[in-house]
């Protein structure tokens, strides 16, 4: 069966975690090209999501983009990390003694420091395998792609050759009034001449001619 190189797949899923996409988009190439980009905390998937890729699809240009939204966390408390906090508010408060123009530091930017919100630890594991389990999906679906257009392709070029079937069928209808044109055209160019050929070698001519148009 025919496949195509060049598709497009794409799969979401929504979990408690957020949200996993796989784009995958494939492009003719002499050989197999895989082009990954991963979100950081998927980063070590980089070698099972080559491998399940290798396992799929034998040519062409992969591009396979990965996209993770952490979910939002509105209902889970701050947990603000009390000792980072006051050793910053007195960096700023050294900074302002030796700087007086300058204004109080906005609580704000102060959460936003890093180490002032202790966040909690993502646990990437079972992310991972559902996000292994999202990719064979995704996968499933580039191949079923790439068969349909392979399908395509095949439909059209059996017409094409099929076309040309009939096209060699007529002509070799007309072969014998061809042969015997040439034979005529070559015997009347000679007789022109007035010049005494060698049998043999007008026969080699002749055939040299028909070898030139002649579809066998």
């Amino acid at each position: 069966m025919v496949h195509s190189m060049t598709a497009f797949a794409r799969q979401e899923i929504n979990l408690d975690a957020g949200v996993i996409s796989w784009e995958l988009r494939s492009l003719n190439h002499r050989y197999l090209e895989i082009v990954l980009r991963l979100p950081e905390e998927l980063r070590a998937l980089e070698t099972a999501v080559r491998e399940r890729v290798n396992a799929r699809l034998a040519r062409g240009k992969v591009d396979c983009v990965c996209r993770f939204q952490p979910a939002a966390r509105s209902a889970v408390p701050v947990d603000i990390d009390m000792d980072n906090l006051r050793r910053l508010a007195g960096a700023c408060e050294t900074v302002a003694a030796g700087l007086p123009e300058t204004t109080p530091p906005n609580p704000v930017e102060l959460l936003r420091w890093p180490g002032i919100v202790r966040d909690e630890p993502l646990d990437t594991g079972p992310l991972m395998q559902d996000a292994l389990a999202l990719l064979d999906t995704t996968l499933t679906e580039l191949v079923e792609s790439r068969a349909r257009e392979g399908e395509s392709i095949t439909a059209l070029l059996t017409r094409r050759c099929d076309g040309m079937a009939g096209q060699v069928s007529r002509a070799r209808v007309l072969l014998p009034d061809i042969r015997a044109g040439l034979r005529s055209k070559l015997e009347q160019r000679l007789a022109e001449l007035d010049v005494e050929v060698e049998p043999g070698r007008m026969e080699q001519e002749l055939a040299i001619q028909l070898q030139k148009i002649d579809v066998d």
